[in-house]
């Protein structure tokens, strides 16, 4: 199973976990420009070695890109953004042990320029398994 695949799968338990309302659809891929319900994008940055561990071993950095409705109202879409954030963030921060993923920012932005979302930085350090 891919690092990308392991931390969607990571996302969706955290979230189902927490009994977010509503549940984001949490995908490792955009299959649509349209975002017609809070969803939550995994995707590969950079892939490095982690020369202290055994070879093969290595450190992913995803971008993790929370966005809003955008069929819906600026101001709801926006309450919308504020709590998915918040949800994805404790997501991501409920994740064991501790230093499996982290994650270092979180910046406001906006999806294929329509839809409200913020862009978060993360590490994992998750085995890539065939």
């Amino acid at each position: 199973m891919s690092a990308r695949s392991q931390l969607v799968d990571l996302i969706k338990a955290a979230l189902t976990a927490a009994e977010v309302d509503p549940m984001p659809d949490v995908k490792g891929y955009a299959a649509s420009l349209d975002i017609t319900q809070p969803t939550v994008l995994v995707a590969p940055e950079r892939i490095t070695p982690m020369v202290a561990l055994p070879r093969g071993s290595r450190t992913y950095v995803f971008s993790v890109l929370a966005i809003a409705n955008q069929t819906i109202p600026t101001e709801e879409s926006e309450a919308q953004l504020d709590d998915l954030v918040a949800d994805v963030l404790d997501a991501l921060d409920a994740v064991v042990p501790e230093n499996l993923v982290t994650w270092s920012t979180a910046e406001r932005s906006t999806y294929m320029d329509k839809a409200p979302a913020y862009l978060i930085t993360v590490t994992t350090h998750l085995p890539n398994t065939p």
